[in-house]
């Protein structure tokens, strides 16, 4: 029995008044693969790498959806988010190490940044590990 992950994509709306809220996009497949989980977030780091980023918990403004689904999944760990530069850098190292990108991290990045549509910080990769 090994470790899988659960991904969610969100994406934010600024109000009129200056407001933002995330909503729930999609959860996405990035598959069982240990050295995107240790760059993502330390999880399963048997080469020892620097990962990108320490888990962080879920964010204080999790969408609905996320959040429901986190909740009601059974019981998951190490919950933690990345933004579309966090996850580039994923990517960069992960070609370092691989020569090669993995391809599920690739459709997330790509999603993303349409979502953004060159405006940062309007996505964000929301995950756990089960």
């Amino acid at each position: 029995m090994g470790t899988d992950i659960r991904a969610h994509i969100e994406y934010t709306i600024t109000e009129p008044d200056g407001s933002k809220d995330f909503f729930h996009w999609n959860d996405v497949e990035l598959g069982r693969n240990y050295l995107l989980f240790a760059l993502m977030a330390n999880v399963k780091n048997r080469s020892k790498l620097q990962p990108v980023s320490f888990p962080k918990g879920l964010p204080n403004d999790v969408s609905d959806g996320v959040q429901c689904a986190y909740e009601n999944y059974g019981s998951p760990y190490l919950p933690s988010w990345l933004s579309l530069s966090e996850l580039r850098e994923v990517q960069r190292r992960y070609c370092e190490e691989c020569d090669e990108p993995d391809l599920f991290l690739d459709v997330v990045i790509a999603a993303m940044y349409v979502l953004e549509q060159n405006d940062t910080e309007k996505s964000r990769l929301i995950f756990w590990f089960d």
